[in-house]
């Protein structure tokens, strides 16, 4: 299973592209770039929805992987998933090609205080 990466919203606006980064110990080898979540800003008890983007560096037919969301810093979920089927991502890809995909999940009601 790849850990690919955890998505940080915060209760202000966002930006175009979300801050993301990797988790500790992988290469990067679905090549994440971008990440964009809306609505912005995020609201607790209702779907967040995220796209992502990338460069593959690698040949990928596919595989599991594990996004860990994050509210105001604070860790509300783990999701694994399929990254073909459940991403939403055309496989197979070849190095070098780009990629798009997108998944839409509730932000849990105990998501920390200060969140709208």
């Amino acid at each position: 299973m790849m850990r690919v990466f955890a998505i940080a919203a915060a209760s202000q606006a966002l930006a175009a592209a979300t801050p993301f980064s990797l988790c500790g110990g992988i290469a990067n080898q679905l090549g994440v770039d971008a990440v964009t979540v809306t609505p912005e800003p995020v609201k607790v008890g209702q779907n967040v929805n995220v796209q992502v983007h990338g460069v593959t560096s690698i040949p990928f037919s596919g595989g599991r992987a594990e996004v860990d969301v994050k509210v105001a810093g604070v860790k509300v979920a783990s999701l694994k998933f399929d990254a073909c089927s459940e991403l939403g991502v055309a496989c197979p890809k070849n190095a070098g090609e780009e990629w798009t995909g997108g998944l839409s999940y509730p932000i849990p009601k105990f998501a920390p205080g200060g969140i709208t």
